[in-house]
């Protein structure tokens, strides 16, 4: 027979963001007891939880434990028996031990043995003395505390714990609190105790109990209700699922209601709105037909309300507070340009060990320049809006005319002076009210502040656009000047972390590293840029002179090698196996990312090829052969060749030399491949004639030359030895 298990924890309010976790946890806290304990359930195991109850709900478990027969080894044959073969005093102890007769025990590889039943207690029993104490005891939070005299810490103080075996109590104790069948509904709309016969009952008068207890259903009510406030305002809104979530996790009984706020705080610019309202309130806004925001916004309530009630009024009058504050830190910033803050960043730590935001920004100009240098900048003679009597540069990236540039298909055409620009202005939004107050309008702001203080449009955007992306799936820079500006910010961010030692480690990246070098590669490969990676972390270096700690060619690499990391993972996500990864990555002296993918991606053409693995295995038996070779091979002397196949293979590699060479310099992999493929019949043929391994080193060595020029050959695209062959 089997019968259903709840638990319920009741508590104080407990923080949104420990609710979800803490269900996950009960969930597989629970299914591993019961398995580890013998005791048979319904595989699914379901978490419920609102801010005053964690809740465990168990299907059909067995009211007997699994009984087994284990086993259990005692001492060595011959100790156990005498000559006679009678038992000894070890043996009876044994036997005694384990409460069998003496007869039950036998020899196997010179021991003896018992098999001792396990299992078959109740269920409800294993519950009272172990199971839900310990559910209780192992459930983790970022933060906990104290209530009463024992010291049991737990998220927010335990009020009553609810805990049916089918319809028994199971009964124990934790803290000063005792497991019985009651529980409490709403605070304000049932408070009163409620008396729970089984599971089943315990749902039905919950949900009579105005408390909602499955978060997504939840969710859903929210987002329903939003979308029919919206429709009865003529407004529009964005159900913002992290937001929804966040809620719905603050609330037992969903209730939307609707606010209003004084149509002159719309003077302020939008996102300083939106964050007042979804970060600090955790309200929603709402928008007009135009998409411009309206004067208007959603609460997630506890209680019913309608817009004149004394929640709504309690709500506006909040809001009201929150953006008037707003309006006076706009107000205030707009009374100075943006460039007079830029003074004040000397006295703003960037990092203990690299120095000032000021002196960021300087190392950013730079870069920028420098980056601009390295992209094969052209200097038309139309001077850029906002800067007379400056040329204005514009990128041509140095790519195969025949290849789409970015997405789109568009060049990258971008505006050195502007990023250069942005770069000095970047970070001046730091010293604002606003940003001081709303640390999340960083760029935001600074790109309105910029606007206000009459900069050029794309000095503006940049400004904004060099924090881009900020997580893996965001919004990548759009303008030109943005993502050079964002590309120059995360590679010095992550030489300079690198180069005072801040690592990432499998556990620590508390600057982000990882998340920055993902950045570098995402925009590299969207605008495709062709950039020499360890040039531009040699220049950055130059710049921080007596801040850095480790050799700087150490630093190069441990650059280099996050970078090279996260571009595996982007190529994973796009499908690209992980040996022609590995073959592409394998060549460290490779350092342009975007070069890193087209070799990648031609491979993975290649091996569509009918004879792509006939090839992979000729080049194998180069490599394997070469593993013979001294570590200094000399030079190829055609004048030691004995054998005709020696010369046939060294006259086609001259011949092949002359069409692969520009194929690679065009970056046409497939292509340069194609060339290749004449050369196999030629290399078979010599393994088929020649004995490498021969008593004349001189000529021997000769044939290890010859084949390493082959293996060169290969090299020029992969290491192929690394392609897995079917």
């Amino acid at each position: 027979m089997s019968v259903d298990f709840l638990l319920e924890i009741g508590c104080e309010e407990i923080p949104a963001a420990f609710l979800e976790p803490a269900g996950r946890q009960m969930s597989k806290d629970a299914s591993s007891l019961l398995a580890g304990n013998s005791i048979d359930f319904n595989s699914n195991i379901i978490s419920f939880y609102t801010p005053r109850r964690l809740v465990l709900y168990i299907k059909d478990v067995a009211e007997i434990q699994s009984e087994k027969e284990v086993p259990e080894k005692g001492p060595p044959r011959r100790i156990a028996f005498d000559e006679k073969g009678e038992p000894t005093r070890a043996a009876l102890g044994f036997a005694k031990k384990w409460g069998v007769d003496i007869a039950s025990i036998y020899v196997e590889d010179g021991y003896v043995y018992t098999k001792v039943k396990y299992g078959g207690q109740e269920t409800h029993k294993l519950l009272e003395e172990f199971f839900c104490r310990k559910i209780i005891e192992s459930v983790n939070f970022p933060k906990t505390m104290r209530w009463e005299e024992s010291g049991f810490r737990f998220a927010r103080p335990i009020r009553w714990i609810l805990a049916l075996f089918g319809d028994q109590v199971v009964k124990f104790q934790i803290a000063d609190v005792k497991s019985n069948n009651l529980t409490y509904g709403h605070r304000f709309l049932a408070p009163q105790k409620i008396e729970v016969k089984d599971a089943a009952d315990y749902f039905d008068r919950i949900k009579n109990a105005f408390v909602v207890i499955d978060a997504e259903e939840r969710r859903q009510t929210i987002a329903s209700q939003l979308t029919g406030a919206a429709k009865k305002h003529g407004v529009s809104v964005e159900l913002d699922p992290d937001l929804i979530a966040e809620t719905a996790n603050l609330v037992e009984y969903p209730v939307v209601g609707v606010g209003h706020f004084d149509k002159s705080f719309l003077e302020v610019p939008a996102p300083v709105l939106i964050t007042a309202m979804k970060k600090h309130q955790r309200y929603f806004p709402f928008s007009a037909e135009n998409g411009q925001l309206a004067p208007l916004f959603a609460a997630i309530n506890n209680l019913p309300s309608d817009e004149d009630d004394l929640i709504t009024h309690g709500n506006e009058k909040v809001l009201k507070a929150r953006l008037a504050d707003a309006r006076f830190f706009y107000d205030e910033d707009k009374k100075k340009p943006l460039e007079e803050l830029v003074e004040g960043l000397k006295k703003v730590v960037f990092q203990e060990s690299l120095g000032t935001v000021f002196e960021k920004c300087e190392r950013l100009e730079r870069t920028v320049q420098f980056l601009g240098e390295l992209l094969k900048c052209e200097a038309p003679r139309a001077t850029a809006r906002g800067f007379a009597g400056k040329e204005s540069i514009h990128f041509v990236a140095p790519l195969d005319p025949a290849l789409p540039h970015g997405a789109g298909g568009r060049r990258a055409g971008q505006h050195v002076p502007e990023a250069a620009r942005a770069a000095r202005l970047c970070k001046a939004d730091l010293l604002t009210s606003m940003v001081y107050e709303f640390p999340e309008l960083q760029g935001i702001m600074g790109k309105e502040y910029a606007r206000l203080s009459g900069e050029p449009v794309e000095v503006c955007e940049a400004i904004y656009e060099h924090y881009l992306p900020r997580f893996n799936g965001d919004d990548l820079p759009k303008s030109a000047a943005g993502a050079l500006l964002s590309l120059a910010e995360k590679l010095d961010n992550l030489t300079g972390c690198i180069g005072v030692g801040l690592i990432p480690t499998s556990s620590q990246d508390p600057y982000g590293l990882r998340r920055q070098a993902l950045a570098v590669v995402q925009i590299v490969l969207h605008f495709e840029y062709r950039v020499p990676l360890k040039v531009v972390i040699k220049s950055i270096l130059s710049h921080l002179k007596g801040k850095v700690v480790e050799e700087h060619e150490e630093i190069i690499n441990q650059t280099l090698e996050q970078l090279k990391q996260r571009l595996r993972f982007v190529l994973e996500q796009t499908g690209v196996p992980y040996d022609v990864i590995n073959s592409v990555l394998a060549q460290e002296e490779r350092d342009d990312l975007m070069d890193l993918s087209n070799r990648a991606k031609a491979i993975v053409e290649l091996r569509k090829d009918e004879n792509f693995s006939s090839m992979m295995t000729t080049h194998r038996r180069v490599v394997n052969i070469l593993k013979s070779a001294p570590e200094k091979i000399p030079q190829l002397d055609p004048d030691l060749f004995a054998d005709e196949a020696e010369s046939v293979l060294r006259e086609q590699l001259l011949k092949i030399k002359d069409k692969f060479l520009p194929l690679l310099d065009e970056n046409n992999y497939v292509g340069a491949f194609e060339v290749l493929k004449p050369l196999q019949p030629a290399i078979d043929k010599f393994f088929d004639q020649v004995m490498v391994m021969v008593e004349d080193a001189k000529v021997k060595d000769n044939r290890f030359a010859l084949l390493q020029e082959v293996a060169d050959l290969f090299n020029r695209v992969a290491d192929f030895s690394r392609i897995v062959i079917a």
